[in-house]
């Protein structure tokens, strides 16, 4: 066939593939005339369409007040037994919070009612299915720690005095959104098939824990959603009795998503015993389901193409063609809408985390400002035993070191707990005024402290990763080690402080390693001592009033709260 004339020929098949008018799914915002049968019953429907971090769910929210309206206009259920949480509002604590007052609104021999329409995942166990809160984040932990486990939302429900508790769950378990994306990586795969039974509660749910859920052909809105509460309404009626029961209700929907055109496999699940309880009275018409399938595809062939001569020789009909075009259109549809939700997620999260960044900062200093002028206060009120001296005052700002030294704000969200370090001014001027305590005379002055000058330095105790995994065999593997408080010289000992203990005739000059040592040369007493054995070390850590540090104090102290190769830079020549 000529390259112009396939063209042409393909284009008028392309054409022909749409219907002169396609099918349009009844508006069910307006709920059916009252039917009663809600005077005792109470309810709790959740929409989320909007969520924090994960992929939106398009329609949800509108579905949940279908719900809500079917529910308070059709059914008869008091506006002050049903409460209606929609987006940002459906997090764990305020579902936990709703589903516990919802069961103590509802009157003795009613229905309690709980839709959820939203996000599922298989739980860490895959014993059970959990409700995905709307603050979840893009990971794992955070999304187990945000949502809700079915057995303990139906365990809190199934407490009030309700004859039947009935619950609507249009979520998926199997962890995947819309387009059959992961929500989050590193969620349970699977969810064990039978591992979950209610007690006493009749579930509806969206489909099989290995499925997802998703949209109406043609519709931006949850499928279950929209054909159940149309079954509600009268569509699932099977035997014109005026009445639908639960069976009746999963049947028309487990029909219809298996006879639509929605490009994948949805089976929608009753679980409970009480399959013929009667949910809803209403003789309302459903839609005809056939012309949503010819929409998709079931449409008659090309129009006849006049343009010249041509041999055919097909091995198919065109139909074929346009069934396989149709798939390939609806294929890249769902791909892009995927695509475009994940960027549309990833957006959020970043958006997310910023705000959530500026929040904690924003916490974090009006904590430390407080606890900054708390350490004011107490010095201020400690100053008279300061000013007065002796042993009191050193006990005294020694325990408002102890308390103010090594202080921490912290705040908490979704996403962790985070710490700072609180500086105060006044925690320095304790720190200074130890530093120049005379322990000898007891007094306290602005020179240097201890004997032959040594000036003592404050550390608070703490915890540090002890250790390097790029050091030698005895130091790996890095671990956590924790440290209570101590003072430690603020540098090395000098040959004049160590000669001050020769002097004194507490310590032994060195006798080793003379051609290398400080010692015997004039001009040198600032700088630190060498040829010094461990036992005269020793004996002037005791005269000095001290002793050797622990490798851990030392390498806690030399850390200073950095994770340096070296201390202070991982560069060796930056700080030798």
């Amino acid at each position: 066939m000529p390259r112009t004339l396939a063209r042409t020929a393909l284009a008028a098949l392309l054409l022909s593939a749409s219907p002169a008018q396609a099918a349009e799914w009844p508006d069910i915002s307006k709920p059916p005339a009252g039917a009663g049968g809600g005077t005792q019953d109470a309810a709790l429907v959740i929409g989320i369409s909007d969520y924090d971090a994960l992929a939106d769910i398009p329609g949800a929210s509108q579905a949940a007040v279908d719900w809500y309206q079917w529910l308070v206009k059709t059914r008869g259920v008091s506006v002050g037994r049903t409460k209606l949480i929609r987006d940002s509002g459906a997090t764990r604590e305020e579902i936990l919070a709703a589903a516990e007052a919802a069961a103590g609104r509802v009157g003795p021999g009613g229905t309690l009612w709980f839709v959820f329409v939203g996000h599922g995942a298989p739980s860490q166990d895959a014993q059970d299915g959990v409700l995905v809160g709307a603050d979840a984040r893009q990971t794992a932990a955070s999304l187990y720690a945000r949502s809700v486990p079915r057995a303990e939302l139906l365990a809190i429900l199934e407490a009030g005095p309700q004859e039947h508790t009935v619950a609507v769950l249009d979520a998926c378990f199997s962890g995947k959104d819309e387009g059959g994306a992961a929500l989050v990586d590193g969620l349970q795969p699977t969810l064990l098939s039978g591992s979950w039974r209610p007690a006493r509660s009749l579930v509806l749910s969206a489909g099989r824990s290995d499925q997802f859920a998703g949209p109406l052909p043609g519709a931006a809105r949850p499928a279950f959603s929209y054909l159940l509460l149309g079954a509600l309404r009268g569509w699932g009626d099977n035997n014109g009795d005026g009445q639908v029961t639960a069976q009746e209700a999963l049947d028309y929907t487990s029909d219809a998503l298996y006879g639509l055109p929605i490009g994948r496999a949805q089976t929608p699940e009753l679980h409970g015993s009480d399959a013929s309880l009667v949910l809803a009275r209403g003789r309302e018409r459903g839609p005809d389901l056939s012309a949503f399938v010819i929409d998709a595809g079931g449409s008659a062939g090309p129009s006849a193409v006049t343009t010249g001569p041509m041999t055919t020789g097909s091995s198919g009909g065109s139909g074929d063609l346009a069934d396989q075009l149709a798939q390939l259109a609806l294929a890249q549809q769902q791909r892009e809408a995927a695509e475009a939700a994940a960027a549309e997620a990833a957006a959020k999260e970043r958006e997310l985390l910023a705000r959530l960044e500026a929040e904690r900062s924003e916490k974090l200093d009006a904590a430390e400002r407080e606890v900054v002028r708390d350490a004011a206060s107490m010095w201020a009120r400690i100053a008279p035993i300061v000013e007065a001296g002796g042993p009191e005052a050193k006990q005294a700002v020694e325990l408002f070191v102890g308390e103010y030294g090594s202080a921490k704000v912290w705040v908490e969200d979704q996403t962790g707990r985070y710490e700072r370090a609180v500086r105060s001014p006044e925690v320095a001027k304790a720190q200074a005024w130890l530093g120049s305590y005379r322990g000898d005379t007891g007094d306290s002055g602005s020179g240097v402290a201890g004997k032959a000058g040594i000036e003592w330095v404050s550390i608070p105790g703490g915890s540090f990763q002890m250790g390097s995994n790029d050091g030698d065999s005895d130091e790996k593997p890095v671990h956590t080690v924790r440290v209570s408080g101590f003072e430690m010289s603020r540098s090395e000992v000098t040959v004049g402080q160590y000669r001050a203990c020769v002097d004194a005739g507490a310590c032994s000059a060195p006798t080793s390693c003379h051609s290398a040592s400080t010692w015997g040369k004039s001009g040198m007493d600032d700088h630190p001592v060498n040829c010094v054995t461990w036992d005269d070390a020793q004996s002037f850590a005791r005269w000095a009033g001290g002793r050797l540090p622990s490798e851990a104090e030392w390498e806690y102290a030399a850390r200073g709260g950095q994770s340096y190769t070296y201390s202070g830079s991982n560069t060796a020549g930056d700080v030798a």
